[in-house]
């Protein structure tokens, strides 16, 4: 967790290849990534989060020396909770990722069936977010026709008593229009199911490919909005004839 290191940015690969002609070992090998960054007073009672969007292909998260989190997938995103091992507010934090990119037949998609190469290193972005105990981690949407339905989770380290969501949508080009529809819902559960019909709206299609945003806002008991989550989508039917 110390010493002389390369300077490098994000994202990044360990080792340049020639454009042809290389051995495939060139890029198979165990590499560490180390950057600080200082506790905030303003982060007291909040979650501070870690996502790396992709590192191939195993990764391991240290924060002061411990470790705190591995996940073996180089295509896919991972999220990891770094609050209890924070410095204290005012203290500098270090933050290292061992990541391995040998080729291993137990972390896809390796196992013989696969003809590319497939490099290493951390190669998507990485970032920090703050977010309130309780807090919005995905939203997915449906649509038939104007009626569409989403499901909501939280994420949560102290319950959802006393929350509620509030959910409108406008087009994504005139975000100060008049809501399309809107709805007001109790929490009982980390994830909420919500469906209604929205006003007439204009379907998505190759020639006209409009687009609408879904907002939805976590608001606490005291109906202050402790999180907000958006997403862009079109309302369209899909059908597959058989002729």
């Amino acid at each position: 967790y110390a010493g002389s290191m390369e300077k490098v940015r994000l994202p990044h690969t360990v080792a340049v290849t020639p454009f042809n002609n290389f051995d495939e070992g060139i890029y198979q090998k165990v590499s560490g990534y180390r950057t600080t960054f200082t506790t905030q007073p303003k982060w007291e009672g909040k979650l501070v989060l870690l996502t790396i969007e992709a590192a191939a292909h195993q990764s391991e998260v240290f924060l002061n020396g411990v470790s705190v989190g591995t996940h073996n997938c180089g295509y896919t995103s991972f999220t990891i909770n770094l609050t209890p091992h924070l410095a204290p507010s005012g203290k500098k934090n270090v933050l290292t990722v061992k990541v391995d990119s040998r080729e291993s037949i137990d972390v896809p998609p390796f196992g013989f069936v696969i003809d590319y190469m497939t490099y290493g290193g951390i190669y998507r972005d990485v970032y920090l977010e703050v977010k309130n105990p309780v807090f919005i981690s995905d939203v997915a949407i449906a649509t038939k026709t104007n009626h569409f339905t989403s499901e909501v989770t939280l994420n949560t380290t102290k319950g959802v008593e006393g929350f509620s969501l509030r959910q409108t949508i406008t087009p994504a080009e005139k975000p100060d229009a008049d809501p399309a529809a809107e709805i007001v819902t109790g929490v009982s559960n980390t994830k909420t199911l919500t469906a209604a019909d929205a006003a007439p709206v204009q379907a998505w299609s190759l020639e006209h490919p409009f687009l609408y945003v879904l907002t939805t806002e976590l608001l606490d008991s005291k109906k202050k909005v402790v999180d907000t989550n958006t997403v862009r989508f079109g309302f369209r039917d899909i059908r597959f004839d058989s002729t």
